[in-house]
């Protein structure tokens, strides 16, 4: 039976879509929304199933990524509305209202749960990211909100935040008239497992990186390991990670490409991953000898990786002792951003640190490199090309 279920305007695909095998408890990513189609599988995205799954089941554990264009207006922007057929069944909403604030709606059989964060921005934002996680039974949930173009990032902790049942999550995914989203939504997906909140892994798993232990991928690190940064100093891995997401937006691979920004092989990442910038231009722009930019703002040098068969892609992280830039094949990258975990424990017992005993967690803040904006970016681009 049908387990890969291509977006359709025919109610009856929904019954295929349920044709499934759990084989296991590895699922993650179930489903995935744009613009121009989307796709739900109830043993993950690109796995195949053979067995019949509970509709009726509870997802216990999930998270909603949506990645979206904020346009203030006259009237609140409504990103999703589900709206589920059955009397007195589901009703999702996420919509961002005119003073800027992100909010939540659940509602079903009586009951209304609502969820909110009050960011209060305004302005425009080409790209917002929001991450809703549930965890039943833990009976704790998170929402976040971060934003592209400052870097701002919200975060609130949610008591008792109601699961999704599974039939309402294929209906989301597999089935237009069901679920809405506004023109400025770049994609929308959904899991069977907490996300972690805050920066999460941005490197491709096969970059290689020098280490005691010698020359091997970053995925290979394991904590104690020493790698020594760019000014000769050993520093040791703390924590090493792996993320899986969906290969859209800020979490589609890019492709750094030798020879440019000093690559002297390709290297792949994501958009967020931040690497040093130096020279003439950034002293006259900045009046300083060093910034960080992020690799998807760069303007040349750097290719967006065509859509995957699969539309998952796989990063790797790795927080090191202290801060430091490392030298990964002739491209100075930093490790994972931890300054905003290191300043909020609550962000941190929901990101990808949580389960770090405390007293691995590098204590000494990190003396940061300016992180440019998206436009700063392209004017150091423009200065290099020119």
């Amino acid at each position: 039976m049908i387990a890969q279920v291509k977006q359709t305007n025919d109610g009856h695909k929904v019954r295929s879509a349920l044709e499934a095998d759990r084989n296991g408890q590895d699922v993650s990513w179930l489903g995935l929304r744009e613009r121009r189609g989307g796709a739900f599988s109830t043993v993950g995205l690109g796995k195949t199933a053979s067995a019949r799954v509970d509709p009726d089941k509870t997802l216990d554990q999930g998270t909603i990524l949506l990645e979206f264009a904020a346009i203030p207006g006259a009237v609140d922007q409504v990103l999703l509305r589900y709206q589920s057929p059955e009397p007195l069944g589901l009703m999702f909403e996420i919509r961002l209202d005119l003073q800027g604030n992100l909010i939540i709606m659940h509602s079903e059989i009586g009951t209304r749960r609502t969820y909110r964060i009050d960011a209060g921005f305004v302005t425009r934002s080409n790209c917002v990211s929001l991450r809703f996680t549930w965890d039943a039974d833990q009976g704790i949930g998170g929402l976040s909100m971060e934003i592209a173009e400052t870097g701002a990032l919200y975060f609130e902790t949610l008591e008792l935040p109601e699961p999704l049942v599974l039939r309402d999550a294929v209906r989301m995914f597999a089935c237009t008239q069901f679920m809405q989203l506004a023109n400025g939504v770049r994609f929308v997906a959904i899991a069977d497992e907490t996300l972690p909140h805050g920066p999460l892994p941005t490197l491709g798993v096969d970059t290689r990186i020098n280490a005691d232990r010698g020359r091997r991928p970053v995925a290979d690190l394991k904590p104690g390991d020493v790698i020594k940064d760019v000014n000769g100093r050993a520093a040791q891995v703390r924590w090493v990670g792996l993320a899986e997401l969906p290969a859209r937006g800020r979490f589609a691979p890019r492709q750094i490409c030798a020879p440019f920004h000093g690559a002297k092989t390709d290297l792949i990442c994501s958009h967020d991953q931040l690497i040093r910038l130096a020279g003439s231009e950034v002293e006259y722009l900045f009046a300083t000898d060093f910034v960080a930019a992020k690799v998807g703002d760069l303007s040349h040098g750097v290719l967006s990786m065509p859509p995957l068969r699969v539309p998952l892609a796989t990063y790797a992280q790795f927080v090191m002792d202290r801060p430091c830039v490392i030298d990964v094949s002739g491209v100075l990258i930093q490790g994972l951003d931890i300054q905003e975990l290191q300043d909020r424990p609550d962000l941190r017992c929901q990101s990808v640190l949580a389960t770090l005993p405390e007293a691995m967690i590098p204590t000494v803040s990190p003396a940061r490199l300016d992180v440019l904006k998206p436009f700063e970016t392209v004017a150091w681009s423009q200065m290099q090309a020119a």
